[in-house]
């Protein structure tokens, strides 16, 4: 947001401060900073200023009205509405302070006018002047956590299994390690995402006892997106980066998107299934997703959690990844023939520790929902 304010530029603008009035001339001052706090606006206090010669410019409503014709001296005219209107005035190259009358024969130029000074500062005779733009890295640290599971079976039960269904108990059950482990991880994930949301939030009244009458879920599905609009853009503003890019919405919000026109909804044509998975893409932009925890439904109201579009992995709202991938050790065959294996990992799932990544989250809390 704040890049592309002025600071390579040597040129400053400042709105010039509009003084009392005198027949048909007013007096406009005011003095050229090397700070600018806004488009329009040089700050007062910042000191004195070395100017480029001879290059002063007043404008009037964006119009080139006047210009330094010799060194500090300012002189020009311009018509605006049929009337001529003549500025003189001086602007000290040394300082930056300038003075510049403007005076009609006709009527006094309004105060609705605006008046502005522009002029180009000197590099040559003020080195300190040239900015400066420097690069450095932050760094933080991130610590891995520990994952542990078995699977053990009898003698018994292996043979029976095996001969009567086909099936190895303990590769089932390591089977079964392995998707509790990644479901872990992804619900866990979410639930980070919620809480983070709370920083970017809002409201809609889905209003489907009313609006019905008028208006399908597509219509209304449209007006909801200003409210995704604004939340995707204070997201993108927030990290630095993106806005929203991934829905996570529960069993309600994702039947009513399964049930919208292709025109905005393309399904993934993924069948439903009791995990996480994938919808399809919305408004041709998001990616949505069901979840069946921490996108909450109550009654009529739903909750839809938003992740933003990270370019980076690093940049992502939540980040993990593997300090040891995961191990899987024998069990020794104990006396009674039970045996089986063991399942290790250590990794880490975190918000992001850079506080402007860890803001692509977002929530809306949607109501009076399709019961």
């Amino acid at each position: 947001v704040n890049s592309g304010s002025a600071y390579l530029s040597a040129v400053r603008t400042h709105k010039a401060t509009r003084g009392i009035v005198s027949g048909s001339a007013v007096p406009y001052t005011g003095k050229i900073t090397k700070v600018m706090t806004d488009d329009e606006t040089c700050d007062q206090t910042a000191g004195d200023l070395k100017l480029m010669k001879g290059r002063a410019t007043v404008l009037i409503n964006g119009l080139l009205a006047a210009k330094e014709t010799s060194p500090g001296v300012i002189s020009g005219a311009i018509t605006i509405g049929g009337l001529t209107y003549t500025s003189a005035g001086t602007i000290n190259n040394d300082t930056g302070t300038f003075t510049v009358t403007i005076t009609s024969s006709g009527a006094v130029l309004g105060s609705t006018n605006n008046v502005h000074v522009e002029a180009v500062m000197d590099f040559e005779r003020d080195g300190s002047l040239i900015s400066n733009i420097d690069t450095y890295a932050e760094t933080y640290t991130i610590l891995a956590n520990p994952w542990r599971g078995f699977a053990q079976s009898s003698i018994d039960s292996q043979t029976q299994l095996s001969n009567e269904l086909g099936i190895d108990p303990i590769a089932q059950s390591m089977i079964a390690i392995s998707n509790q482990a990644e479901n872990e991880r992804h619900y866990k994930a979410l639930w980070y995402i919620k809480q983070l949301a709370v920083q970017n939030s809002d409201t809609f009244d889905f209003d489907w006892p009313t609006r019905s009458a008028q208006l399908n879920a597509a219509q209304i599905f449209n007006d909801m997106q200003t409210v995704v609009g604004e939340l995707s853009q204070q997201m993108a503003i927030d990290t630095l980066m993106s806005g929203i890019k991934y829905w996570y919405v529960g069993k309600k919000m994702a039947a009513i998107i399964q049930g919208l026109p292709r025109s905005i909804f393309e399904p993934s044509g993924l069948s439903n299934r009791p995990g996480v998975f994938r919808l399809g893409k919305l408004f041709g932009v998001y990616e949505v997703y069901y979840t069946p925890r921490h996108a909450t439904e109550s009654g009529s109201d739903s909750k839809i959690l938003f992740v933003s579009d990270a370019y980076e992995a690093s940049r992502s709202p939540i980040v993990f990844g593997d300090a040891v991938a995961r191990i899987i050790k024998p069990l020794g065959l104990a006396a009674d023939l039970k045996g089986g294996y063991a399942c290790y990992e250590r990794n880490f799932l975190v918000p992001n520790p850079h506080r402007p990544s860890s803001l692509g989250c977002a929530a809306l809390d949607v109501s009076n929902l399709i019961n």
